[in-house]
């Protein structure tokens, strides 16, 4: 029997805190809370007072470290999957966007070879069956409807998809989203400009979560003398709705965070990266200065949100909730001890990188933090990973641990259909990362077997 006891650990349950250890066998948890001796033939890790966490559960990444999973190499994978895991990501959803149909395949044939890895969730498909009027920046030239030819080819990945973002409006979705719930795999409302009935329509059909909402989601649009709600309002109004919140600090406001915490509680959102190629990748910046700067999890804008260089210019100089919150200084202060992935972060970086493939229309530039398309009408994805996202969410907007821990576990786990993982209980599988108290990851477990 392989043992591993954690012990002198701040173990991060579902409710609280408590002081403890953690035993676990062959890979599962056995019991929270241990003060015996420790056992025969066992791994003993000292905490040494770091916080014990469920690993996080990850539903949303398109990349980082320089790679996306559109570049459909292994080499790619294993670089996106091991920068993930090293900042405390235990599951994972290979995430792709709108690229074309004989790419997408390409994508999905390649996960399917590599799907046997431990922390693989299931692909999820942010395109392409998206509006072009809400497609942010996403590459509209890749849109595609879904036709019966592609239902039919999605259908035989069906046991490696784990979810479709789609428009509801469009034509064809009703069939994808019936077709798709027939194979087990969850639908997301996302990119999409639907009416608050259209969006209630799709969750009744079997939609069952919006793809990070207040971004390319819509909200209440005046028709005629009337107005009518949105995305927004059908998913912060429906008890049974998922929702993904980018956890990064710039895609959603603190005001819209705490929002949809009162609405619809940590049960029912999930925090994600939403990351992007440029994830804590080393970039040449784009202007004179030919220093290398890490440009990683900076706060950055929201999708269909115009860039503008301080989208709060005055939070740094009122006294209030979110008076710590400073978008042109470094988002991790505290993370600058070279040469680790936290040193040099600058909201002011500049670089470039791309969104998806490595082609020229899929630029995008790298200022103040955040990634923009070059016309700087959109942002593009975000930049932060696992352990950054925790670190803003409880440093920058106020949020308990406990919670924001719920919101990268335990609601993604039930949102996957993830049994008996994203808690740390017995029985559930020991994928458990260390945070010291900067919120930096100093070990990392899948199974029980350590793996950073």
């Amino acid at each position: 029997m392989k043992r591993l006891l954690i012990t002198n650990g701040k173990l991060v349950l579902r409710d609280t805190i408590v002081d403890g250890g953690l035993l676990c066998e062959n890979g599962i948890i056995a019991e929270v809370g241990y003060t015996g001796d420790t056992p025969d033939d066992t791994e003993l890790v000292d905490a040494d007072g770091c916080y014990v966490l469920p690993g996080f559960i990850e539903p949303h990444a398109h990349g980082g470290g320089g790679y996306d999973f559109i570049d459909n190499t292994e080499t790619a994978f294993d670089e996106i999957f091991k920068l993930h895991r090293a900042h405390g990501v235990t599951q994972l959803c290979p995430t792709l966007c709108a690229c074309g149909e004989e790419s997408m395949f390409i994508f999905l044939e390649l996960a399917s070879r590599l799907s046997d890895r431990a922390d693989f969730a299931g692909v999820h498909l942010e395109g392409p069956f998206l509006s072009p009027a809400m497609s942010g920046a996403q590459n509209r030239s890749r849109l595609l409807p879904p036709d019966e030819r592609i239902i039919e080819r999605l259908e035989y990945y069906k046991d490696i998809i784990a979810r479709v973002t789609a428009a509801p409006e469009l034509d064809g979705v009703d069939t994808l989203a019936r077709r798709m719930k027939c194979a087990g795999v969850s639908m997301s409302i996302g990119h999409s400009a639907a009416d608050a009935e259209t969006a209630r329509r799709a969750l009744r059909l079997g939609f069952d979560s919006v793809t990070h909402l207040f971004c390319s989601t819509s909200g209440r649009t005046k028709y005629g003398g009337f107005v009518r709600g949105g995305i927004i309002e059908a998913a912060l109004l429906d008890d049974d709705c998922y929702i993904e919140l980018i956890g990064d600090g710039h895609h959603v406001s603190p005001e819209s965070f705490r929002l949809a915490l009162k609405c619809r509680g940590a049960d029912k959102i999930c925090v994600v990266s939403d990351a992007m190629r440029a994830a804590f990748e080393v970039v040449k910046p784009n202007n004179t200065d030919c220093r290398e700067n890490a440009v990683s999890s900076g706060r950055h804008g929201c999708e269909n949100t115009v860039a503008a260089p301080n989208a709060y210019p005055n939070l740094n100089t009122v006294s209030n909730a979110y008076s710590n919150l400073n978008t042109v200084s470094n988002a991790h202060p505290s993370f600058n001890a070279a040469p680790n992935a936290y040193s040099n972060l600058n909201t002011t970086s500049t670089g470039e990188s791309y969104l998806g493939a490595i082609l020229p229309e899929n630029r995008v530039i790298l200022e103040d933090g955040v990634a923009k398309l070059p016309d700087r009408t959109s942002f593009a994805g975000s930049l932060a990973v696992g352990d950054s996202m925790v670190e803003s969410l409880c440093q920058n907007y106020g949020l308990d641990l406990v919670t924001v821990s719920r919101m990268m576990s335990a609601t993604p786990a039930a949102l996957l259909g993830l049994t008996g993982r994203g808690q740390l209980r017995a029985g559930y599988h020991a994928d458990i990362v260390l945070l010291g108290k900067d919120y930096r990851t100093n070990a990392v477990f899948i199974d029980g077997k350590r793996v950073v």
